[in-house]
């Protein structure tokens, strides 16, 4: 059941974003920029979890399955998803949390001080 968890792309890309939104409310509510930007940290995690999907779906078959796949197969599905997660979505949420991490409470700020 966690490995199914772990391993849904959408639903980490989800988290990340409501997580964020949620941190952008609350900073300009208590007027403290400070919450935004710790929130990168827990994106950026959210990232690196997206980017391991397929490591964390396949679990201990450590084997690789994925060569010469059609891409209409089920498996062949999943495999594209998780090249999709290692190179672009995790990359990306990757990214957009260490921006946050690091300067969250300057981007905030600029716009509700």
């Amino acid at each position: 059941m966690t490995r199914l968890i772990f391993s849904n792309t959408m639903m980490l890309c989800i988290i990340a974003l409501i997580i964020l939104t949620s941190q952008i409310l609350l900073s300009i509510e208590t007027k403290n920029m400070s919450w935004f930007q710790r929130s990168g940290s827990i994106v950026v995690l959210l990232g690196v979890l997206i980017s391991a999907r397929r490591i964390i779906r396949l679990g201990d078959k450590r084997r690789i399955v994925d060569w010469g796949l059609d891409d209409n197969t089920p498996e062949g599905k999943k495999v594209l998803l998780d090249e999709r997660a290692e190179l672009i979505y995790g990359p990306f949420v990757a990214i957009v949390g260490t921006v946050v991490w690091g300067y969250g409470d300057l981007i905030l700020g600029y716009f509700y001080n």
